[in-house]
């Protein structure tokens, strides 16, 4: 059973990574094409994404 709770417990770690890293790509996209029109998004924690 260690193997089975062994191989969950890693797949729960790295599962952010899988979320997280393409999330963070796709958000500084659209802040790129959006910036690059001059449009300026604001952050989730209200200022200005730079």
């Amino acid at each position: 059973m260690k193997d089975k709770a062994h191989a969950q417990l890693a797949s729960f770690t790295q599962t952010p990574d899988k979320l997280v890293k393409p999330r963070t790509a796709l958000k500084s996209k659209i802040n790129n094409i959006t910036s690059a029109h001059g449009i300026n998004l604001k952050s989730e924690e209200g200022g200005v994404i730079e």
